[in-house]
């Protein structure tokens, strides 16, 4: 448990100074460039989620249940060579794809795929080889020193300044949480039997991850299409940049736990009665963050201070996302428990489910309410989520029966 609240505290630390870090940038940007910015990151975001081809997930369900140690270096080796090599492949063919004359500077940010894919992956190793105190001390200073450099960039050269200091700073963070592992992921050799359990299990996490990328981001999407000079969509922008941060949280819960739950998967009985206690446990959790972190948005609202504040219609969004991320906490570990029994499949079925509603339910509150309908259709997806994550749930526990 210590472990946990050494890795639990420093991510709130980090996110706090994220959260810091955020609002003096906006300072530096216009609404606009805000928009323009948050939505070449959400397409980055879907190529990075394609450089991982899954490999992510089948790393971390080999990884927790193997038993020798060069086996597990082999893992390491394998999925991470198989990451770099496709990352730089699919951001060659990203960028060739992406018309500069329209996508403007904003392009810039397709050079982050690389560094962030495979660091995505690094910071699965700090976590299976039980090395939480390190990756929480190598993951503040990170932050520090990123957000502290993106913060003077923005303010001496502009949007510019924001979106090269990104990508130098992808690189920077990368190589900082790699050091430790260098060894591990030198001698790459194809193991086809690896290959083949890896991409059994990593096939459904490409086509789940890539489906709940998109299925995020879909009502975005719609509203920037639609409205893309509308200064609401840059407050809606930096709402979902604040916003980020409670969806972090949920996510380095998940990732903590996931290979907890992964390691009692063999027996389903003792995995059933450890999935239950802390599944209570975080629901509770979840929503007395919500109400408080609610009502202390509300009474920022209401000063008078802050109604000066360049984004000061953000805080209305932010709200609205909260009773989502609230509502969400019933279903979200669910999903965690699904992947740990190695049942990915199940999870691409809610995807797939889950993104004709997203669609069609995005269309209806951005066409009647505008922009505004990003958080009112976020709301609403929440709750059916539930509903489809349950029965999922349901399905991949009952096999095991």
């Amino acid at each position: 448990m210590s472990k946990f609240l050494s890795f639990f505290v420093s991510n709130l630390i980090i996110k706090f100074f994220m959260f810091g870090s955020q609002i003096l940038v906006a300072l530096y940007l216009t609404p606009k460039e805000m928009g323009g910015i948050k939505t070449t990151q959400t397409i980055v975001e879907l190529v990075v989620t394609l450089s991982i081809l899954g490999l992510n997930t089948a790393f971390l369900r080999e990884y927790s249940i193997s038993k020798q140690e060069h086996e597990k270096k082999e893992i390491k080796s394998f999925c991470f060579n198989l990451i770099l090599y496709a990352s730089v492949l699919i951001t060659f063919f990203s960028i060739l794809m992406a018309n500069f004359s329209t996508i403007n500077i904003y392009s810039i940010l397709y050079l982050t795929v690389p560094f962030v894919s495979l660091s995505t992956l690094i910071i699965y190793f700090y976590q299976v080889d039980d090395m939480y105190l390190k990756l929480s001390l190598s993951q503040f200073k990170v932050k520090m020193i990123s957000a502290s450099l993106i913060i003077i960039s923005t303010y001496f050269f502009g949007v510019i300044g924001f979106l090269i200091s990104t990508v130098i700073l992808s690189i920077f963070s990368f190589y900082y949480l790699l050091r430790p592992f260098i060894r591990d992921i030198k001698h790459f050799k194809y193991n086809k039997i690896l290959a083949t359990r890896c991409f059994n299990i990593s096939k459904y996490a490409l086509l789940s991850t890539v489906l709940g990328v998109i299925t995020n981001y879909t009502s975005f999407y719609i509203a920037s299409g639609l409205y893309q000079d509308s200064n609401a969509l840059g407050y809606l922008a930096f709402a979902m940049n604040i916003f980020l941060a409670f969806e972090i949280l949920t996510s380095t819960i998940q990732q903590y736990f996931l290979p907890k739950l992964t390691k009692l998967s063999d027996t389903i009985k003792i995995w059933e009665i450890e999935f239950n206690k802390l599944n209570v446990k975080l629901i509770m959790s979840h929503l007395i963050l919500s109400v408080f972190f609610y009502y202390t948005f509300s009474s920022l609202e209401s000063l008078s201070i802050v109604k000066d504040f360049k984004y000061y219609d953000s805080i209305y969004y932010l709200k609205i996302f909260i009773i989502s991320w609230g509502i969400s906490g019933f279903s979200a570990y669910k999903l965690i428990a699904i992947l740990s029994l190695g049942r990915v499949k199940y999870t691409f079925i809610y995807n797939i489910i889950m993104l004709p509603i997203v669609i069609i339910s995005s269309y209806f509150f951005i066409s009647k309410y505008n922009v505004d309908g990003v958080v009112y259709g976020k709301v609403f997806i929440s709750l059916i989520s539930c509903f489809i994550i349950k029965y999922c749930f349901f399905l991949a526990v009952k096999i095991f029966k």
